[in-house]
């Protein structure tokens, strides 16, 4: 008799402890579920800003786009050489190459002498 009742205390003991271990775990994913929450909503809001920030640059950009385009269209239109035109505004031939190509900015000092050379509006 003695020995069950000590298999039941130990059996106890034991409950015990795996119903403590399993709060503590609650607890944890429960601090962390809130550690997250705090985080995502931290993400979304840095995420806005950059969203906002994107938005502003694909503006930009596209706005950039189309004035090479309407440059490029001129071009045609006009059948001047890249050369004699980059001349004409003070650039070298390969830099306006490379404008038209998109692997060097617009600036808007060039954009002015190609618009009034090519006789394009801003």
């Amino acid at each position: 008799m003695k020995n069950n009742t000590e298999n039941q205390a130990k059996l106890n003991l034991e409950d015990n402890n795996s119903t403590a271990t399993a709060n503590e775990n609650f607890n944890a994913d429960n601090n962390s579920s809130e550690t997250s929450i705090s985080q995502r909503n931290k993400k979304t809001k840095t995420d806005k800003k950059s969203c906002k920030g994107d938005l502003q640059q694909e503006i930009e950009k596209h706005l950039k786009n189309e004035d090479l385009i309407a440059i490029k269209e001129r071009l045609l239109i006009l059948d001047d050489k890249k050369k004699k035109v980059a001349k004409m505004i003070g650039i070298t031939d390969v830099y306006l190459s490379y404008i038209l190509n998109g692997k060097r900015k617009l600036t808007s000092n060039v954009k002015a002498k190609l618009f009034d050379y090519l006789g394009l509006s801003n």
